[in-house]
């Protein structure tokens, strides 16, 4: 009688293995086929995630028209965000590539030109420090101005490295910028429809599943929001102030102002501060000492101004929280 009673069982083992292996090889197909559309897909959900409120206010006030309702929301964010922020990405490229040779002719003119640095650059007390760090790796055979100049230009033919192998495949990246428009549209219509069918899924009591999933996308919603559109209104802000304070390559170093603004105790600083001291020992004090006050007054306090408001109410965080946060 045993042989019976196993010939099912193995039947079950045998298609449970098979429905799994059908479900990895098409899980790998999918992964095959959106490969290169992962940073568009990331970023549509992002946009999603950070503008929803405003598109569910609008889809209410659509009459429940999702249709209508995403396409004026994905028209909105393609002016207001993608479009200004490709503008701003291409100006950045075009200066990336023309900073090499900008900061290795001015690193030659200024003595350094595989030397130590010369007298005219840096003031008696900077100069003295200098001597006082470099002394002792000199005795190791190790020359720090030498080193100084190689990682700058290494730098530099990074960045040119980098921004002419954007401009090369710039074709590429405006369909990968079509992409992320049209999953947006999408991911705006249809995605409540996704979220709430995943919810069903979530093995706990209908009044609490809602209030859960309630704050926790809330909250998800509003930390998003705080942490992009603050960066990269310090960046804008940070860009206006090396414009005014004649820094080259504003538009750049505000890209990379909004991309180290969301970094933890180091935040604009690590690209303002450089800039602020850089200026005031190549003699340009004020402009130095304005892009200095500039900075601290106007995009640190927009971080202290704009996050707890953009957190703090929608996530209903407490404001020592917040503070610490």
């Amino acid at each position: 009688m045993t042989p019976p009673a196993e010939a099912p069982i193995e039947r079950h083992r045998l298609f449970r293995w098979s429905f799994f292996a059908l479900f990895a090889l098409t899980a790998w197909q999918c992964h095959l086929i959106l490969a290169n559309f992962y940073v568009a897909l990331m970023g549509s959900g992002l946009l999603a995630v950070i503008v929803y409120p405003l598109h569910a206010a609008l889809n209410r006030r659509c009459g429940g028209r999702p249709n209508l309702a995403a396409a004026v929301t994905t028209l909105g964010v393609a002016l207001v965000v993608v479009l200004p922020t490709l503008f701003g990405g291409w100006v950045a490229a075009k200066q990336a590539a023309k900073i090499a040779p900008v900061v290795t002719e001015w690193l030659h003119s200024r003595g350094y030109a595989g030397g130590l640095p010369t007298a005219d650059i840096l003031p008696p007390r900077v100069m003295e420090l200098w001597e006082r760090a470099a002394g002792p790796l000199r005795e190791r055979g190790v020359d720090p101005s030498a080193w100084l100049v190689s990682g700058v230009e290494d730098l530099s033919a990074s960045m040119t490295g980098f921004a002419g192998s954007a401009l090369r495949h710039v074709v590429f990246f405006l369909f990968q910028v079509a992409v992320l428009v049209f999953s947006l549209f999408f991911i705006l219509r249809d995605g409540p429809k996704v979220f709430r069918r995943a919810v069903e899924l979530i093995p706990l009591p209908e009044e609490h599943k809602a209030t859960l999933v309630d704050r926790l996308s809330k909250t998800v919603s509003a930390v998003l929001r705080g942490i992009f559109v603050v960066a990269g209104v310090q960046g804008l802000l940070a860009a206006i102030g090396y414009w005014l304070f004649h820094v080259p390559f504003a538009v750049l170093l505000g890209a990379l102002t909004a991309f180290m603004g969301p970094v933890p105790f180091v935040g604009t600083a690590a690209v303002w501060v450089p800039i602020s001291v850089g200026m005031v020992l190549a003699g340009s004090v004020n402009n130095g000492l304005g892009v200095a006050v500039w900075c601290l007054v106007v995009v640190a306090t927009t971080d202290n101004i704009l996050r707890p408001i953009l957190i703090g109410a929608e996530a209903k965080l407490p404001m020592l929280f917040l503070f610490f946060g």
